[in-house]
């Protein structure tokens, strides 16, 4: 009797061992890894945006920055390569070519040299202020003096060291180039790396309307 019940328990342990075995291949076969690509917005997650840190908050340059051409400039303080104070209103008189930019800025850096260029051949006529984003951490004055000294730069550099500058036109994107009239107001603005033709154009209307 006892061999009875030991060959019936078998014969399930058996079957069942055979069930789960049967089972285990069926669900492998039935099952697909979903490859599906990433939609669009999870791709790239990791990309950063490289513009300054804004210290103004939104509504102060909002308020102040001109926004159609004509318009009159706010004025601001900067500081120069001897450490003196520098108003944008100290340059009305001449037309004014107003660029923000800095040395970690790689769009900045490309036209640099075209506005090397603009100002050996327009610096007598035209204003360039070449205003650095000088954050202290970043840029600091003694670095970006020895960027411009290491490249051969000439033209004006300025330093919006309390981001007065920044503030007061709303600038949170560079390179970003100013274009002023003689008397201080707005001629045109333009948002990114410009290459020698487009600066060159916009000093041509400058140069026209003296």
């Amino acid at each position: 009797m006892n061999k009875l019940k030991y060959l019936i328990m078998l014969i399930i342990f058996a079957g069942v061992l055979v069930l789960a075995i049967l089972g285990y291949r069926w669900l492998s076969e039935s099952y697909i890894p979903d490859h599906t690509p990433p939609t669009a917005g999870e791709e790239g997650r990791d990309t950063t945006e490289t513009k300054p840190t804004p210290t103004p908050t939104e509504t102060e340059s909002e308020s102040a920055a001109p926004e159609r051409t004509g318009e009159e400039m706010p004025d601001f303080t900067v500081y120069d390569r001897e450490g003196n104070t520098v108003n944008l209103s100290d340059y009305v008189g001449k037309p004014v070519v107003l660029n923000f930019w800095a040395t970690w800025c790689m769009p900045c850096k490309v036209e640099m040299p075209h506005f090397e260029k603009a100002y050996l051949e327009y610096g007598e006529d035209i204003h360039f202020l070449m205003v650095n984003m000088t954050d202290g951490y970043r840029d600091t004055e003694s670095t970006v003096n020895a960027f411009v000294d290491k490249n051969g730069y000439t033209f004006p550099v300025y330093y919006d060291s309390e981001s007065k500058g920044s503030a007061a036109l709303g600038v949170y994107s560079i390179p970003r180039t100013f274009f002023l009239w003689e008397d201080g107001t707005l001629m045109d603005e333009y948002l990114g790396t410009m290459s020698e033709d487009v600066l060159y154009s916009f000093l041509d209307d400058l140069k026209g309307e003296e």
